[in-house]
């Protein structure tokens, strides 16, 4: 069964036992021949705090102090047993005192402490000292707390201490890694790499490794697989290796880079790194990052526990205490201290939740404190400190960190030309959602504000006049002290489209041919439009406010003079406008009269006719003589088709044109009268002339002769009958009562011609 057996221990439960060493005091021990006797033995964290309560797995350092008044012989050993539960390396170390010359020899062989003095300490007297030893605790998992008991054995008696081991608690993880052991000859380091415990979907994710110095990567121990593990990171399957065109591996001495695309499982990552010399601890860090996941950083410290820090003689001794505090005195957890004592010897320390780290049995004398890691979001001060111990006294020094601030600076551009955009408002808030900026940019589209270390998302909130607004939310990380973080947001211009149809007022008839002005609001030309053959008018506008003016009428109709707003303010509209145009009308206006007297003249019929010859309408003079008719813009022709009565027909054509609205074309047509009847012929004369005409009778007797007159009327017959009364109407030649006066005239005139003839008819019928 797979398990994280160096998982952190979950927050807030790791309990320091402030100033409450865990003391086993041996006062019962029996001291050997030279009357060596161990004081105590305390467990330290990995920090250097007192503690009785620990995770399964974590890391310990145990102090065994002693004190000897009187003189030790060579060869003298003394003894501590290990608990059980601890893990220690097997080691040898020098037991040197406070000039550094050795005066003995420590060994740590399965888990027992052996330390032995040599002949230069029996020169001295009044001995002191302390012996540290670095473990490991393995407990078993666990979803609840234990309590256990640790045995020490110092010199032959037995002492026992309890502690608590906490709960084991589901992790929440997306990167974790730790070293397991040395192995082959114990110059090489294991290392382990769990990916992505949580099994999100991240894309793109990516790991990078770094080998710090004293150590270097294998590159051939380099493994990919993946685990199936449970909330608590255990897996009962085991690791399945990942076939290595699944993703891509880089490597060089001094770390790795993985690249292992779309996840969505665990991953476990072993290697092994080759220690190039002996040193204390080796230590590796990794960052895990994905597209659009906050990145995730790691390190973790092979560490060789060994032992040491012993003072022989009698050098008085006191305690140095570090308060670590932001620029609002607020105490920092995390600060790493180096303390470099009278001696020249270096102590390391770091601070804890309070802001506090405690170096006990300092040398009395002058110390040098330099702070070797800021807390995380703070400046490191790399100022040298120094502090006086007292004997058998604590003295404090305070250092104070600023907080890391960088800048991020917001290039607004439009996306097509490149140019700044100003007037755009953005909203920056914290990790927790708080806000804690909000500004436009300027002329130049730049808006920039100083931000505290840390990962802030930026909202657009309000797009500059014209732009159409984004949902994109993007982020910016400070992590370091003067970092200028730049951001270029694109925005795209609103266009919109303006459609104008015009159309016949009264038929609704597409109309070709209408131009527009489109105008600016500083009364500017836009853009000049003409309507095509389907009556409408496209354009693409950018946004804002404009005039829509008719400037030019289709043919015929009647020019529009409206000004029609027309409003841009959403990407892709389309503002439909329609617009009207009624007809150019005009009015012919006839006056029919008289060619001599200039009078009106009623009834005289006129036909009119379009420029296609088309009959549009007929029209009469009225009693004034005039004729109207109103008529669409248009060249027409008239023509007289029935003349008043009395009077001769004008069929002239005559050709007009209608060309501005309400326009009146004014015709005088003038008609002449029909000419009057001959006047009757004055009474004749008749003359009489003797014709002589010979006249054959033939009868069956005889022949006779006859001789007769011809009657030769010169002169003018002249009839006048009464004349048909027809008001205001000359007589009209073929009306019928001018037929019967001549009829009746010719008859008088006969009678007449009888009257005259009568007696020398008798005359001659008596010859």
């Amino acid at each position: 069964m797979y398990s994280n057996r160096n998982h952190p221990p979950a927050p807030g439960r790791r309990v320091l036992a402030a100033m409450l060493a865990f003391l086993l005091v041996f006062s019962g021990v029996p001291a050997n021949a030279a009357g060596a006797l161990i004081d105590s033995v305390t467990l330290l964290s990995d920090g250097g705090q007192p503690i009785d309560t620990i995770t399964r797995d974590q890391r310990v350092k145990v102090r065994i102090d002693w004190t000897e008044k009187d003189a030790v012989k060579a060869g003298e050993s003394h003894t501590v047993r290990l608990p059980d539960q601890l893990t220690v390396t097997d080691f040898t170390f020098p037991l040197k005192d406070d000039a550094g010359t050795v005066v003995g020899e420590g060994k740590v062989v399965n888990r027992v402490l052996t330390f032995t003095f040599n002949e230069t300490a029996t020169e001295k007297t009044n001995l002191s000292g302390h012996i540290i030893v670095e473990g490991q605790f393995h407990y078993p998992f666990s979803k609840t707390d234990r309590s256990d008991a640790l045995a020490f054995v110092a010199d032959g008696a037995e002492s026992t201490h309890p502690i608590t081991i906490l709960k084991d608690e589901p992790l929440d993880e997306h990167l974790y890694k730790w070293a397991s052991a040395q192995v082959q000859n114990g110059n090489e380091i294991l290392w382990s790499v769990r990916i992505n415990q949580n099994k999100d979907a991240l894309k793109g994710a990516k790991v990078v490794d770094v080998v710090k110095p004293g150590h270097t990567l294998m590159a051939s121990t380099v493994t990919v697989g993946t685990i199936d593990t449970d909330e608590y990171g255990f897996s009962a399957s085991g690791v399945k290796p990942v076939p290595a065109s699944d993703y891509t591996l880089t490597t060089k001495p001094d770390g790795f880079t993985l690249e292992l695309g779309d996840i969505t499982k665990t991953y476990l990552v072993t290697y092994r790194t080759k220690a190039d010399v002996v040193q204390y601890e080796y230590r590796n860090d990794a960052t895990l990052s994905a597209d659009g996941f906050e990145p995730v950083s790691v390190y973790n410290k092979y560490r060789n526990f060994d032992g040491g820090g012993i003072s022989i003689g009698s050098t008085p001794t006191g305690a140095l205490r570090i308060l670590k505090e932001g620029e609002d005195a607020t105490p920092l957890s995390g600060a790493s201290f180096q303390v470099t004592d009278v001696t020249g010897a270096t102590h390391d320390v770091v601070t804890d939740a309070s802001g506090v780290a405690i170096l006990e049995n300092l040398p009395v004398g002058k110390v040098g404190v330099v702070e070797t890691g800021a807390p995380e979001g703070h400046v490191l001060d790399k100022t040298p400190h120094e502090a006086t111990v007292d004997r058998d006294a604590t003295v404090g020094i305070t250092v104070t960190n600023d907080t890391i601030r960088g800048k991020v600076v917001i290039l607004k551009v439009d996306a097509e030309t490149g140019e700044p955009i100003p007037e755009t408002e953005f909203l920056i808030l914290d990790a927790e959602g708080t806000e804690v900026a909000e500004g436009f940019t300027d002329a130049d589209g730049r808006y920039e504000v100083e931000l505290p270390y840390g990962r802030y998302e930026i909202v657009e909130t309000k797009p500059a006049p014209g732009y159409d607004a984004i949902d994109t939310r993007f982020y910016a990380d400070v992590r370091t002290d003067g970092q200028v973080i730049e951001l270029e947001v694109v925005n795209d211009y609103i266009y919109g489209t303006l459609d104008v149809l015009k159309t016949d007022a009264e038929t609704d008839e597409a109309l070709p041919g209408a131009t527009f002005d489109i105008l600016t609001p500083d009364g500017a030309v836009f853009q000049t439009v003409t309507t095509g053959e389907d009556g409408h008018a496209r354009v693409t506008l950018p946004h804002g406010t404009y005039e829509l003016v008719e400037t030019g009428a289709p043919d015929g109709y009647v020019l529009d003079e409206v000004a029609i707003p027309v409003t841009i303010d959403e990407q892709g509209q389309v503002v439909e406008k329609t617009v009207t145009n009624r007809m150019i009308r005009g009015t012919l206006r006839l006056f029919k009269r008289d060619a001599e007297t200039g009078e009106g003249l009623q009834g005289a019929t006129f036909l009119v006719r379009d420029a296609d010859g088309v009959d549009v309408g007929r029209i009469a003079s009225d009693k004034d003589g005039v004729a109207l008719i109103l008529l669409p813009h248009g060249t027409y022709t008239v023509t007289e088709v029935e003349a008043p009565d009395g009077y001769v027909l004008d069929d002239t054509e005559h050709a007009f044109t209608i060309e501005t609205d309400d326009e009146v074309v004014s015709l005088d047509i003038d008609n002449e009268a029909e000419p009057a009847p001959e006047p009757p012929a004055k009474p004749s004369e008749v003359v009489t002339e003797t014709v002589t005409e010979k006249v054959t009778e033939k009868t069956v007797e005889k022949e006779k002769i006859v001789e007769k007159e011809k009657i030769v009327v010169r002169g003018t017959l002249t009839a006048t009958p009464e004349p048909a009364t027809l008001p205001g109407k000359l007589p009209k030649t073929g009306e019928e009562w001018v037929r019967l006066a001549q009829q009746a005239g010719i008859a008088l005139a006969g009678v007449g011609l009888l009257l005259l003839l009568w007696p020398r008819k008798r005359k001659l019928f008596r010859r």
